[in-house]
């Protein structure tokens, strides 16, 4: 469908094969409805839609207000661990990253919440994606990167892995089976924690810890 589909043998390995198109018209329809809703929306600055994007009109304001609460409940608090590369952090928002949110002292959530929809939400298109993959790219896109975490998304498609998320990967994410798609999701990104060596040992078991936590909440928007 729109030109786009998964190599049988990249389906194979991660367990996510493609819907059958006769399967998947009605919904792809549904999602462009959606998708121009939601970008329109997100990314005007006008009043009324601004308002409407805030006030949960958005079919996935939802979703991302679940993802949120998920997120703090990992990162809320202040934490300066001379280990974390982050750094010195508040509800997830570290100095090094986010310098100008710290100009006036700690960020507020609300603000905390503000960067989280514009760089993490709305940067790694996650209103584009199912519910599902969306809350699993969004909690990476913190945790990890947002370059990491589109990786990891791309990996479990198998498409061309970038970084970048464009039309390709978000076709892709649509014409997959969601839970599929999500487990695999979930594999990325415990194989890429895996592979941080000098700090797993400690802090190894909270990244896992998060990461079911996020599977859990995935499973549930299903």
């Amino acid at each position: 469908m729109h030109g786009y589909s998964l190599n049988p043998v990249q389906s194979q390995k991660y367990g996510c094969s493609p819907k059958e198109p006769e399967e998947t018209r009605s919904a792809m329809a549904g999602f462009f409805c959606e998708f121009a809703l939601v970008f329109c929306l997100s990314r005007c600055d006008c009043p009324p839609c601004a308002g409407f994007f805030r006030s949960g009109g958005c079919p996935m304001q939802g979703v991302f207000d679940r993802a949120m609460d998920h997120v703090l409940a990992f990162e809320g608090g202040y934490v300066n661990d001379p280990q974390d590369p982050g750094g010195e952090t508040i509800y997830g928002i570290s100095r090094r990253h986010h310098p100008e949110a710290w100009q006036d002292g700690r960020p507020t959530q609300d603000q905390a919440k503000a960067i989280y929809l514009r760089d993490y939400w709305q940067g790694c298109r996650c209103s584009d994606l199912p519910a599902a993959v969306a809350v699993l790219v969004f909690d990476g896109a913190i945790n990890q990167g947002q370059s990491r975490a589109v990786k990891c998304l791309q990996e479990a498609l198998g498409v061309t892995v970038d970084g970048l998320i464009g039309p390709k990967t978000i076709a892709a994410a649509n014409n997959c089976d969601a839970g599929k798609l999500a487990r695999c999701v979930v594999v990325e990104r415990a194989y890429h924690y895996g592979q941080l060596n000098k700090i797993f040992g400690r802090f190894g078991r909270g990244w896992m810890r998060r990461l079911i936590a996020c599977y859990d909440l995935a499973i549930s928007l299903i």
